[in-house]
C-alpha cells in the first residue's frame, strides 16, 4: 500500500540548479527595458535582496509571448531556512511520501528516478539555447543536474 503524501503536497523535484551567486550575476543581464529594472541598492535587507534579482527574471519573462512563457520551467529558489543555495530549473517531479524515496537501502528504491536522463538533457539544450537567442545565455558549465524537495509544482504558487 502506497502511504498517503504528506499535507502539504511535496513532490522530488528533478532538474538543474544554478549556484544563487551564478543567478544574481546571470539575471540582470535578462534583457528588460531600463525602467523596470530594480535599482541596485546597497541599503536593502541582504535577506530581501534576492527579491532584485527574482524582479529581473519575472519582468523578462512577463515581456515574452504567451507561447514563449510556456517554453520556460517554472524556476524556484533552493532554500535552507533563510539561506537561499541556489535557482532550480525543473523538468520532471514525482510525488514525495519519505526522505527514503531516496535510500537506496529502501526496497522500493528506483536509482533511475534520480538520475539525469537524456530527456533532461534535451530539455536543458533546448532551453539554453532558447535563452541564448533571447539574449541572455547561460554557461552550460555553471548549471549542474539534481533533485530537491519542495512544494508540489500543481500547488506552488511562488515557482515562476
Amino acid at each position: 500500500m502506497t502511504p498517503r503524501p504528506l499535507n502539504p503536497r511535496k513532490a522530488w523535484i528533478i532538474g538543474y540548479r544554478m549556484s544563487y551567486e551564478d543567478w544574481c550575476q546571470w539575471s540582470p543581464t535578462l534583457p528588460i527595458p531600463e525602467a523596470c529594472r530594480p535599482p541596485p541598492t546597497e541599503d536593502v535587507n541582504v535577506k530581501r535582496r534576492n527579491t532584485f534579482y527574482w524582479q529581473y527574471y519575472t519582468e523578462w519573462k512577463n515581456k515574452l509571448t504567451r507561447a514563449d512563457q510556456k517554453k520556460l520551467p517554472k524556476v524556484r529558489y533552493e532554500r535552507v531556512d533563510d539561506t537561499i543555495l541556489s535557482a532550480f530549473i525543473p523538468f520532471r517531479w514525482f510525488e514525495y511520501t519519505s526522505q527514503e524515496d531516496a535510500d537506496p537501502n529502501d526496497s522500493d528504491y528506483d536509482a533511475s528516478v534520480f538520475q539525469e536522463r537524456e530527456t533532461d538533457v534535451a530539455q536543458l539544450q533546448n532551453l539554453l539555447k532558447f535563452l541564448e537567442e533571447q539574449g541572455a545565455p547561460v554557461d552550460k558549465y555553471k548549471i549542474s543536474f539534481g533533485c530537491m524537495v519542495d512544494i508540489h509544482p500543481r500547488d506552488d504558487w511562488r515557482a515562476h
